[in-house]
């Protein structure tokens, strides 16, 4: 197959890896649509798609790296509070050694400290540790759009999620779910993605290792149960921010 000269010099070595990732994905797609649905696209129509899914994720991380934060500081150590009218969420992610399932966890909380919404869900496996951290940001994106969050902070201690979610890396076997983020991200007034050090992160690590012992998504947003808010206090005391109500 000829592939078309002019898109191709648009792709550079970096962003490469996601167009070759998507492009196998694309190929992927085409072959269960012609093994279970008896149709497929013609070799020309599955690179066309891939790209398009490319500009799209391009396009995205392009956006998102043109939104500047209101705020800018060194990756903090411990957890520090929003800015005025955001919500931070933060992320993480576990892995269960047995049998591969995964776990994820996020804690939502306002300028004030204030713990306002908290969720867990598990995905069977085998994952890697990356593919689960990734899971993790897309969950909370998702259950942070449906809760009609409008500006947000996605915040976790995986350092490459984070990269990859502003732009600057990209792994092949997370491409698609960065992209899923991106789009959804799209969708708030302001999303931003920061990395916190896993003292920072300290609460929503206990939640999603908590969420491997469960049976599935559980999610607050009051009423909120007693070892999550001592968590979540001591974490506050712990950096020195305002005192939960």
């Amino acid at each position: 197959m000829s592939l078309p000269q002019g898109e191709i010099s648009e792709v550079d070595s970096q962003a490469g890896t996601a167009l070759a990732s998507l492009i196998c994905w694309s190929i992927w797609k085409n072959r269960n649509q012609d093994l279970f649905e008896g149709r497929h696209w013609e070799p020309l129509a599955v690179y066309e798609k891939a790209l398009l899914v490319w500009k799209e994720f391009k396009a995205a991380c392009d956006l998102l790296e043109h939104k500047a934060p209101p705020f800018s500081s060194p990756c903090p150590q411990i957890w520090q509070s929003p800015p005025e009218g955001y919500i931070k969420l933060n992320v993480d992610g576990a892995l269960n050694s047995q049998d591969g399932n995964g776990g994820v966890g996020f804690v939502a909380r306002n300028r004030d400290a204030i713990l306002v919404g908290a969720a867990m869900e598990i995905f069977k496996g085998p994952l890697s540790p990356r593919v689960i951290e990734a899971l993790g940001f897309r969950f909370a994106l998702t259950t942070a759009l449906r809760w009609g969050y409008s500006q947000i902070i996605v915040e976790g201690d995986a350092l490459q999620i984070v990269q990859a979610l502003n732009g600057s890396r990209s792994f092949i076997d997370c491409d698609t779910i960065i992209l899923d983020c991106l789009q959804i991200a799209l969708n708030f007034s302001s999303c931003l993605f920061s990395h916190v050090k896993r003292g920072g992160n300290r609460v929503a690590h206990f939640v999603a290792r908590k969420s491997l012992s469960g049976n599935g998504l559980m999610s607050w947003r009051g009423d909120f149960p007693q070892w999550l808010l001592t968590l979540a206090l001591d974490d506050v005391r712990a950096s020195g921010s305002s005192s939960m109500s």
